[in-house]
Formats: C-alpha cells, structure tokens, sequence
C-alpha cells in the first residue's frame, strides 16, 4: 500500500491528482481548509470518487499557515495509515483581483 497526503484536495490540482492515484494499492490522506460548507462538501465527494476507486481514504481540514497543522496532518495520516510514501503539496489561494487595484499592504508577508 502507497500512502499519500494530498493538500488542497478538495479542488482543482489536488482534487486531480488523488483522482488520478485513487486505486486498491492507495492510502489517500485529503486536506482541505474548510473555510466554507461548499468546500467541506467539495472535499467529502472527491474522497467518496476515490473510495469508489478503492483507495482507502481519510480527510482532515486546518489551515496550513497555523502552526501545528501540517504536523497534526501527518500525524494522523501515519496514525491511519503507517510511513508516508508521498506528499502532495497543491493547497493555494488565489487573489483575483486586478494588479491596478492592489496596494502594497495587500502583499505584505506574501512576498517572504
């Protein structure tokens, strides 16, 4: 069994790639932020798509620039799962908004 955690998998390129690796030889441990009933939602039906596959899945939620959560995410994928073959770091946000409209203060400590 190959185990993997996922950051971000509840969408876009993490959403993809534990579809992709969903399988009967996968552990998929699933992050997601949880801001928001829509993305827990979106988080819960990628792991039943990669259940159905037959990968044996898990999913927690925390926000990875707290101190502490990427330790408790990896710690509760070895508790679930055993030794970690791999990690998939595809958690992100995105400001949409147009450079013109952006002050200085808007990327402060993002830059670093």
């Amino acid at each position: 069994m190959r185990v993997s955690i996922i950051t971000g998998g509840g969408s876009g390129i993490g959403a993809a790639v534990a579809r992709r690796l969903a399988g009967r030889d996968q552990c998929l441990m699933l992050h997601g932020q949880g801001a928001d009933a829509a993305a827990i939602e979106r988080l819960r039906s990628v792991a039943a798509e990669c259940e159905r596959a037959g990968a044996r899945v898990q999913f927690r939620y925390g926000d990875l620039a707290r101190a502490g959560t990427a330790a408790e995410l990896v710690g509760a994928a070895r508790a679930a799962f055993g030794p970690i073959d791999a990690i998939v770091h595809a958690a992100g946000f995105a400001d949409r908004r147009g450079l013109q409209t952006c002050r200085a203060r808007d990327w402060s400590g993002r830059l670093r």
